[in-house]
């Protein structure tokens, strides 16, 4: 029986040299193409995340063109007093407010 010979000595076997196989360039994945794939990847999942993002926004826009408060957000006040008794009862007080700020005034000017 003839004894195998490797046609390759083992310095060019390109198996042993690169530790890879050699298949046509046609069916070689390439760098270029590998790292697209993982960016296309991660823009996916990124869209994925600004969408979930984006209806989330535009769910609490719409509560808060309804006036409502998010859940969990703000305290509720309310009033026992009618808007226009309000109104009546902060001109009073803005009305005190300017008379001692009057009456400091006039107070420091005839000191000085």
């Amino acid at each position: 029986m003839a004894e195998q010979q490797n046609m390759f000595p083992d310095d060019q076997d390109p198996v042993r040299r690169t530790g890879r196989v050699d298949v046509p360039r046609h069916q070689k994945p390439t760098r270029a193409l590998e790292s697209l794939k993982v960016r296309i990847d991660l823009i996916v999942k990124e869209l994925a995340r600004l969408r979930s993002e984006n209806a989330a926004l535009r769910k609490e826009v719409e509560s808060l063109r309804q006036g409502a408060l998010p859940e969990g957000e703000g305290t509720s006040v309310t009033f026992a007093e009618s808007p226009d008794e309000l109104k009546e009862h902060i001109r009073e007080l803005i009305a005190s407010i300017d008379a001692h700020l009057e009456q400091a005034r006039a107070t420091t000017s005839t000191e000085s």
